[in-house]
């Protein structure tokens, strides 16, 4: 049986968190994007809105599914919101045993138990 998953959540923000947000939101799912601050929520924003950008220059995306895809992209600082929303998690957070492992504490706490975890590492 394959499993369809519907929401999606990426903890972190950064070019690889970005890029997953995004290729989530490609293939129709609802994503919530995880940022620490309001600051890296911002820069994860304009990482989307470029990466985007490029791939309708380059016609991989038409330009009238641009802002279906920006629809499907929502942002939070909470990481209990993320984790309750989704189906599915990619973390990409940054190469940190002590913040991945904290993250994995977080997750077995507010996770749904037919979630996945995936990670960028």
């Amino acid at each position: 049986m394959v499993r369809k998953f519907k929401t999606a959540s990426v903890i972190g923000g950064g070019v690889i968190g970005s890029s997953f947000t995004l290729l989530f939101a490609m293939g129709g799912m609802n994503v919530k994007n995880y940022n620490r601050s309001a600051e890296g929520e911002l820069k994860s924003k304009n990482n989307i809105e470029t990466y985007l950008n490029e791939l309708v220059e380059k016609n991989v995306v038409l330009e009238e599914d641009r802002n279906i895809i920006l629809s499907r992209i929502s942002f939070t600082n909470s990481q209990e919101d993320a984790i309750k929303y989704a189906d599915i998690i990619e973390e990409a957070l940054p190469e940190n045993y002590a913040i991945k492992k904290e993250f994995v504490k977080t997750f077995e706490s507010f996770s749904d138990r037919e979630c996945v975890l995936c990670s960028a590492t």
